[in-house]
C-alpha cells in the first residue's frame, strides 16, 4: 500500500527528532562503540532496533562505548568523547574500577554495568580454588608431568573441606553465591558482618568478593594475614583489594598455607613477579566471568539496558 504525502511528511518528521514508534527506533542512529567484544552476544537485539554497533572509532562519534575489564576508560578519554556524543558508558562485568567515575559524573556520562550476570562464574571459579588449595592438585599436576608420580603420591597429605570454615569477605551477590556453594560442601561459612580480625583468626580457608575502592584497597594486609595460622587465601575480586608483597611475606613464615587468585594489582603480572614463582601459589589470568553462559548473561543484559538508557533513560549500576 502506497504511504499518502501526510503520512511521509509525519515519518520524515520523526525521524529528525528521533522518535520510538512501536518499540522501533526511528530516527538518527544511536551508535554503540564496543571496544573489547562485549555485546559480542548480543549484537542483534541492538541492531534490531535501529542501534548502530562497531568494533572500532573515536569515542566523540558514538553515543555509548562498551568496555570489559582490560580496557581503562580514563578522565583524558571520556573528556575526549564528552566533547563529541558520548553519553553512555556500559561495563560489561560488574567491577568499574577501570571507569573513571568521578570523570564520568563531572562529563554527565552515565554509567551501567550487568550486576549478576556473572556471579554464578565467579563463584563456581572461587570454589574451585579452594578445592584446588586444599587437595593440592596444581602441585600435583606439575609433579607428574615432572615424572615425580611416586613420591607425591607418598607425601601428598590434602584436607577436605567438609567441616571446615570459609571466611567470606564481601558479602554481595557473588558472596552469596560461594556461600550456596560452600554450604552444601558441607562447610561452615562466616561472612562479612563479623569483624575481619576474627574470620582471618577463626577460618581455615577466606575468600574475597569485595569491589576495590579507596575504602578497601589494601584491606588485607598483613595484620590480618598473620592471623591465618596456616590458612587458604582465595582472591577472585581485584588484585589490589590485597597486598601482594604482604602475601608473599605471609607465604614464606607460614601464615598462609597456599594464596589462590585470579587477579593482579598490576595485570599482567610482570615475569618477575614473586607470585610466580612459587609452587604455594595457584594463578588464574582474571577468568572468573569466562564461561560461555556468564558471558552470554552479560551481552543481554547490557544491550537491553543500553536500549532502555536510549529509549526511556533510564540507567542502572549495581555491585556483585
Amino acid at each position: 500500500m502506497k504511504k499518502s504525502p501526510l503520512l511521509l511528511l509525519l515519518l520524515l518528521l520523526l525521524a529528525l527528532i528521533g522518535v520510538v514508534v512501536e518499540g522501533v527506533v526511528v530516527g538518527p542512529s544511536r551508535r554503540v562503540l564496543d571496544l573489547d567484544g562485549g555485546l559480542a552476544n548480543a549484537e542483534h537485539v541492538l541492531e534490531a532496533r535501529g542501534v548502530e554497533v562497531a568494533r572500532e572509532g573515536a569515542l566523540g562519534d558514538f553515543d555509548a562505548v562498551v568496555v570489559r575489564s582490560r580496557t581503562r576508560l580514563t578522565r583524558e578519554a571520556l573528556a575526549t568523547g564528552a566533547r563529541g556524543r558520548l553519553v553512555c558508558v556500559g561495563r560489561a562485568g560488574v567491577g568499574v574500577d577501570n571507569i573513571d567515575i568521578d570523570a564520568c559524573r563531572d562529563f554527565g556520562i552515565v554509567v551501567l554495568n550487568t550486576p549478576g550476570a556473572s556471579s554464578n562464574a565467579v563463584a563456581e571459579l572461587a570454589i574451585s580454588h579452594v578445592l584446588a588449595s586444599a587437595r593440592h592438585t596444581v602441585s600435583a599436576d606439575r609433579a607428574v608431568r615432572a615424572g615425580d608420580f611416586a613420591r607425591f603420591k607418598r607425601e601428598a597429605r590434602g584436607t577436605e573441606v567438609r567441616g571446615s570454615t570459609l571466611g567470606i569477605v564481601g558479602y554481595g551477590r557473588i558472596g552469596r553465591a560461594v556461600e550456596r556453594v560452600a554450604l552444601a560442601l558441607g562447610m561452615r561459612v562466616k561472612k562479612s558482618g563479623a569483624p575481619l580480625a576474627d574470620i582471618f583468626e577463626t577460618c581455615d580457608f577466606v575468600s574475597v568478593h569485595c569491589a576495590l575502592s579507596d575504602r578497601t584497597r589494601n584491606l588485607i594486609d598483613r595484620d590480618l594475614l598473620r592471623k591465618m595460622k596456616g590458612g587458604h587465601l582465595v582472591n577472585t575480586a581485584r588484585g589490589g583489594v590485597v597486598r601482594e608483597d604482604d602475601v608473599v611475606e605471609a607465604l614464606e613464615q607460614g601464615w598462609l598455607a597456599t594464596y589462590a587468585t585470579d587477579v593482579f594489582e598490576v595485570e599482567p603480572p610482570p615475569p618477575d613477579h614473586p607470585l610466580l614463582h612459587r609452587d604455594d601459589v595457584l594463578l588464574s589470568p582474571h577468568i572468573g566471568a569466562a564461561t560461555v553462559e556468564a558471558q552470554a548473561r552479560v551481552s543481554t543484559q547490557l544491550a537491553a539496558s543500553i536500549l532502555a538508557f536510549f529509549e526511556q533513560g533510564t540507567a542502572r549500576c549495581g555491585g556483585g
